[in-house]
């Protein structure tokens, strides 16, 4: 059903006094047998506040990187946090003990401390009133209060109210109106409401009773719409503040959620606490009208346990607390541009690879989202040449991910190549690397000829001609080396050397000094390509 939009005034019981009174320590002991933490993302300060519903006896402080940097001391059962307009000061509720403690936010000590005299548990601040959702210690009833902070003396004011039934419903600043302050039950029926904070009483200017069995609730950052999660349905909905109607479909998430938070972009961070039962995905990151969430996060968050950056680019996630297999501490999750998806890469390089013939590298990028056009990833290659890497040009990405690029290696031995992905706002960075071995050629078998021109005779000049041939080509510049063996010494005389042509051949000429057999002998050494070969032949010198 829905109520009837009207204005309904809100009734004042005024308790007074301890407003500055400071409460003793407690013990740690839970004071809920349930315990789950709590978070409140203080950009201005640069905090990030934990608490634990008793199951510490302090309030944790994080900075935004999630490192812990500090506590507030003296809060025990603290549960709902909220910061003042000017972030100087923080709000904690103490939901067992009746209480709200003021914090300095650059101190981090206690400051003041309002009696409220009911179970305290939400809190939020607007209108220039401090407001909290509530309970009756018996838990007979339920409502919304508030603290005039204003006033010389501050003030609580009480509205139990029947539309709320038996749990402290959530309260919410609107950031596009100081003015106005949305409700939303918490657990039980009750439904939405909007009240008009802008004078020194509440006025209600809408209900919404549908939506019953709300969980937990987030108004977004334009002040659009407030966004709530339903017991017992794997969705969470938006609703217009203006006149809390469903502004979309409900948005399917991955399990029944507890916890909920939404992107500047309108992404949603679900959080399943799932008790009595826990699943396998305690978080994950839908963005609206996709079928598969784009990051999960296996410890379970319970309602108000998630804070998105007011840029989007992290997701805060406090997990520990009670669970089905039994109390852990809390921790607080900081996941780096949330609204990516997984990105996998694989990279194939070819078993082995010869030097100076081209080979190509294959590799694909994997996602549940598509790749945008123009986007590359990065190469580099590593060998015995230059151990440190030498960058090759970048390689186009296709449509469906995949990728390659050709090199050819001067030199033989291990080749390795390292591939990496920046990522972009729809994907994770990725890299992945893959090695061959790059292998000489064979060597090609070379064969020489000689062959005299003329007669030899002593003191006369000798003619040979020759040739350097091989199956593939002629050796670019290759010399050869030509000796003389006769009766003048033990040993072969060198007669010189000589380049071979491009067609390989060659001429030599000599002149002999004794008469008798000489054996001319034509050497090729070879080189990284080629096998040396040999050639001798004797010719009778004539005196």
């Amino acid at each position: 059903m829905r109520f009837k939009k009207g204005a309904v005034s809100m009734a004042a019981a005024v308790l007074a006094g301890a407003a500055f009174t400071v409460l003793p320590a407690m013990p740690a002991a839970a004071s809920t047998p349930t315990p789950s933490p709590r978070i409140l993302l203080d950009e201005q300060n640069q905090h990030v506040y934990l608490s634990t519903e008793g199951q510490l006896p302090y309030v944790e402080v994080f900075d935004l990187d999630g490192n812990r940097v500090g506590t507030i001391d003296d809060q025990p059962s603290a549960s709902g946090m909220a910061l003042s307009p000017d972030g100087s000061t923080l709000y904690i509720a103490h939901a067992e003990l009746g209480t709200i403690s003021a914090v300095s936010t650059a101190t981090l000590q206690q400051t003041a401390l309002y009696q409220t005299g009911v179970d305290t548990e939400r809190l939020a601040f607007t209108g220039g009133r401090l407001w909290f959702g509530f309970n009756l210690l018996d838990h007979s009833d339920a409502g919304i209060g508030s603290v005039d902070l204003q006033a010389q003396t501050p003030t609580v004011s009480l509205d139990p109210d029947w539309q709320w039934l038996g749990d402290a419903p959530n309260v919410l600043a609107d950031p596009a109106d100081p003015n106005v302050l949305v409700v939303t039950s918490a657990f039980h029926g009750g439904g939405l409401g909007v009240y008009d904070v802008s004078t020194t009483t509440a006025v209600k200017t809408d209900s919404y009773t549908d939506a019953d069995n709300t969980y937990d609730a987030v108004v977004t950052s334009d002040g659009e719409d407030v966004v709530v999660t339903m017991a017992g349905e794997a969705k969470v909905q938006f609703f217009r503040i203006a006149d809390l109607q469903p502004d979309r479909p409900a948005t399917p998430v991955s399990n029944v959620a507890e916890a909920v938070a939404v992107a500047p972009d309108g992404a949603v961070a679900a959080g399943y606490w799932n008790y009595p039962y826990q699943g396998a995905v305690g978080m994950s990151v839908v963005v609206p009208g996709e079928s598969a969430p784009r990051r999960t996060l296996a410890a379970p968050v319970n309602a108000g346990g998630l804070a998105w950056s007011s840029d989007g680019s992290r997701l805060y996630a406090a997990s520990g607390g009670w669970s089905p297999s039994g109390t852990t501490d809390p921790v607080l999750n900081v996941i780096h541009n949330p609204e990516q998806v997984d990105t996998t890469m694989t990279l194939t390089a070819p078993a082995g690879a010869e030097v100076g013939t081209p080979f190509s590298v294959e590799g694909a990028l994997a996602s549940t989202q598509a790749f945008a056009a123009g986007q590359t990833v990065h190469v580099t290659r590593t060998d015995a040449a230059d151990p440190d890497g030498t960058a090759l040009p970048d390689a186009a990405v296709g449509a469906d991910g995949t990728f390659s690029f050709t090199d050819t290696a001067t030199a033989g031995g291990d080749v390795s190549y390292q591939v990496s992905y920046d990522g972009d706002r729809d994907h994770t960075s990725a890299r992945q690397s893959a090695s061959l071995t790059v292998t000489k050629p064979a060597k090609a078998d070379t064969t020489l000829w000689l062959e005299f021109e003329n007669r030899a005779k002593v003191g006369a000049k000798l003619k040979m001609d020759g040739r350097l041939t091989s199956a593939t080509s002629i050796p670019v510049g290759a010399t050869v080396t030509i000796t003389r063996q006769d009766s003048t010494g033990p040993g072969a005389a060198l007669v010189g050397t000589r380049k071979v042509a491009a067609d390989g051949t060659f001429q030599i000429a000599d002149v002999p000094f004794v008469a008798g057999p000489a054996v001319y002998t034509v050497t090729y050494a070879g080189d990284d390509t080629y096998n040396g070969s040999t050639v001798s032949a004797t010719v009778q010198v004539l005196p």
